[in-house]
């Protein structure tokens, strides 16, 4: 399911999220607020709308790792910290996703990696649950 964030009073897009429900797991596999509107607050309102909408699923996200350096990082740290003020917590385990290190973070629940995997498997097939692996 795509979600688009509009302004109600002028109808502009503020951003965007995509969610994939399997098994009573809500994934949100995309989400960004457009560049205009970042630390606005629309994002952690979006968010927390996103989990209160998805309060009947287990809520999940994925996130690049933070646990090595990379380019990046600091964007990176930006990100999780960003989920962590929003009530998301980071699972034991990391994954490999499409060979990108991956952190597993949820909202107030817990998801193992073979109820992960089975989302993967059910909602895009064999193809892509191929290239998740348990890291850690």
């Amino acid at each position: 399911m795509e979600i688009c964030l509009r302004s109600a009073e002028n109808d502009r897009i503020l951003g965007e999220a995509i969610i994939v429900k399997n098994g009573g797991i809500a994934l949100l596999d995309y989400f960004a607020v457009s560049f205009g509107f970042r630390g606005s607050g629309i994002g952690s309102q979006a968010l927390n709308l996103l989990q209160q909408h998805y309060g009947n699923y287990r809520f999940m996200l994925e996130i690049e790792s933070t646990v090595h350096p990379a380019p990046d990082s600091g964007q990176r740290l930006n990100r999780k910290n960003f989920y962590l003020r929003g009530g998301m917590g980071c699972m034991n385990y990391l994954v490999s996703l499409f060979g990108v290190e991956m952190e597993i973070m949820t909202y107030g629940c817990e998801v193992s990696f073979e109820e992960y995997r089975a989302l993967y498997e059910n909602t895009f097939g064999r193809y892509a649950t191929g290239r998740i692996a348990k890291i850690q």
